[in-house]
């Protein structure tokens, strides 16, 4: 028998002992490493776990096992677990009945006939006894089927477990199955008695670990469901799976895992992510608008983490978004990282904040496709001159694709802006493509696009629109045309050159209030600049 080296944790902290247990499952799993692939290979043997299936819809985890037995599968199974199964059921086809031989009851104990009688009639007795007792306590313990499915998971995974145990509580023997991923020991042993440590795994629900008031609070608030199919970890893999509640989403009570599972704010799902990882966080509509309602502002500052949103991709109000309350402090929303992506997205505002601005860009190198920024959704930002709907403060190099800027749905009145480069912040190279810019007004005041806050430097070398439509006033006879589509610095104050290509005015007699300030294709080859470019007219007949 190998000398047999114990782990001892008698002498660690308390708080220490849950890391020296993970340990050596951390050990025992890469001991067994080896093995990971053939188990995986053969995993389309018959254990049970084939009855299971993905829901496409949720995510998890249904098993369709459960109303089965070992003898009767609910579907038909591969040829392989038939033969498995075939082989099980043979070497156990027999009606097992437990047999107790009376103990061997000699008559030099005995000198007296009659004494020595009535102690063999005692050990037949007991003997019956605990047969009897042995074969209920076999079928209570459906230990016929326990057995198959020892055979079963044996010739599957070269070994499995049947664990049995007194419990003092109940008063009664406890008997379950292990197969190899459940019971973690050292594989360079030959007997399990010889490993140093034998650590058994239990599955409990996420519900009941966190309704479990011996654990400190903090660290369950750390607690999610692992939802990831790992390639050789075939048991973990089965047994993963997101616990939740359908319904409306909750920041305490679920994981923010599945549809099923949602956190109810894009705050918190933006807080469990991790950046540089590429964590998505997606936003899955369960109402008609599909915007959640965000109680303080966002501070979107995680690289390379994104914001999708699960809907069809509309230009003007996706139906899945983010909607702020009337707490929320100006800016709403800023994005002040880079490398993420935003799509098909709405980001809305319709509570009065003093001096609202509903998106400040501060991050670079960031692409946005789909998002409606739906800024002046109240009357009172409408009339507000500070407000502002997308302000860029040194935001450089954004692709903004196909995405609605402002609402034509609240008048505005104040001389405020859809779009803002903000002064000496020297915004570069951002590119807008087929993006439309809406408005309505009562006054011949509020602008889409400024380069003019004050002070110049807003731009830095260029800002490109392409293809955009400029529009104020859905119905041209409710509202009041305006006189420019942007206010802008003169080129050299400037710094940079807003460029319109292929662009569209709807609703404004020109262009803006300095020609100088901006760039329109086919300006620069004629004699005069096109001060009707791009205006939107009437056929004739």
């Amino acid at each position: 028998m190998a000398e047999r080296n114990e782990k001892d944790t008698s002498q660690l902290e308390t708080e220490h002992i849950s890391q020296e247990i993970d340990n050596m499952m951390l050990l025992a799993k890469n001991t067994r490493k080896p093995f990971a692939r053939s188990w995986y290979n053969n995993n389309f043997f018959d254990d049970g776990f084939h009855l299971r299936t993905i829901s496409r819809t949720t995510g998890r985890i249904i098993d369709r096992g459960r109303a089965a037995t070992l003898y009767s599968p609910r579907r038909a199974i591969p040829k392989a677990s038939r033969q498995i199964r075939g082989m099980a059921n043979l070497m156990l086809s027999q009606d097992y009945v437990p047999q107790i031989r009376p103990e061997k009851v000699t008559n030099v104990n005995y000198p007296q006939a009659e004494e020595f009688q009535e102690a063999k009639q005692d050990a037949k007795l007991v003997a019956k006894r605990v047969g009897h007792w042995l074969t209920e306590e076999w079928n209570d313990q459906d230990l016929d089927i326990k057995m198959v499915q020892m055979v079963m998971l044996t010739m599957k995974n070269y070994i499995s477990y049947i664990q049995i145990s007194p419990d003092p509580i109940e008063e009664a023997i406890k008997t379950q199955v292990y197969d190899a991923f459940d019971i973690y020991l050292m594989s360079n042993r030959t007997s399990i008695y010889d490993s140093p440590f034998i650590i058994k795994e239990v599955s409990k629900l996420i519900r009941k670990i966190k309704a479990n008031e011996m654990f400190d609070k903090e660290q369950l608030e750390k607690i999610t469901p692992d939802t990831r199919y790992a390639s050789d970890e075939i048991k973990e893999a089965y047994l993963t799976s997101k616990f939740g509640k359908s319904g409306a989403g909750s920041d305490s009570a679920n994981s923010g895992t599945s549809r099923d599972d949602a956190f109810a704010t894009v705050a918190k799902g933006l807080s469990r992510a991790t950046a540089d990882q590429d964590d998505v966080v997606l936003i899955t509509p369960s109402s008609s608008t599909g915007r959640t309602s965000e109680a303080s502002e966002i501070n979107w500052n995680k690289r390379r983490t994104h914001l999708i949103g699960s809907t069809s991709p509309l230009m003007s109000s996706p139906r899945a978004g983010m909607s702020f309350g009337s707490s929320v402090a100006t800016p709403s929303l800023t994005i002040s990282t880079r490398s993420c992506i935003f799509k098909n997205i709405t980001v809305a505002q319709f509570n009065d904040v003093e001096n609202n601005v509903l998106v400040e860009l501060t991050g670079s190198y960031n692409y946005y496709e789909g998002v409606h920024f739906q800024a002046f959704g109240n009357a009172l930002t409408g009339d507000d001159a500070a407000a502002k709907g997308v302000h860029l403060s040194g935001s450089d190099e954004n692709v903004f694709n196909r995405c609605t800027f402002g609402l034509d749905t609240v008048i505005r009145t104040a001389a405020n802006y859809t779009l803002a480069f903000a002064a000496g912040t020297a915004n570069s190279n951002n590119s807008f493509y087929g993006c439309n810019f809406v408005m309505i007004a009562d006054a011949d005041a509020p602008r889409h696009i400024s380069t003019a806050d004050g002070g110049g430097s807003a731009l830095n070398r260029w800002a490109m629109f392409e293809n955009c439509m400029f529009n104020c006033n859905a119905d041209l006879n409710s509202g009041t045309t305006q006189t420019d589509v942007g206010s802008f610095d003169t080129i050299p104050d400037a710094g940079g050159t807003p460029i319109f290509k292929d662009c569209v005015q709807v609703g404004h007699t020109g262009w803006a209030n300095t020609l100088t300030g901006m760039k329109i294709l086919g300006a620069a080859s004629n004699g005069t600049p096109l001060t009707s470019y791009g205006e939107a007219v009437n056929p004739t007949a």
